[in-house]
């Protein structure tokens, strides 16, 4: 199922953001694997287009990384290892 802009956009003014990005996962009753949508947000609307395609790349990573707890639990390491480093 689709989720609109309109549902981003209301995200948007009510939290104060600017740019919204909604990944949902849905479950695929035929495997073991998950649907993704993304749905984006801009209030700049010469942006919309470059926001969308960092929704592209993030939900086909988050549908990978979903499918393989072994590789998500490694990089979810790394990244928490240079958060350390920068703080």
């Amino acid at each position: 199922m689709r989720i609109p802009i309109k549902e981003a956009n209301n995200i948007a003014k009510k939290y104060g953001y600017a740019q919204v990005i909604i990944l949902a996962l849905k479950e695929n009753n035929n495997k073991a694997t998950y649907n993704g949508w993304r749905t984006t947000y801009n209030k700049d609307k010469n942006k919309c287009d470059f926001l969308g395609k960092i929704a592209d790349i993030l939900g086909f990573n988050l549908i990978c990384f979903y499918n393989n707890e072994k590789v998500t639990e490694e990089y979810h390491k790394k990244i928490k290892e240079k958060r350390n480093e920068i703080n």
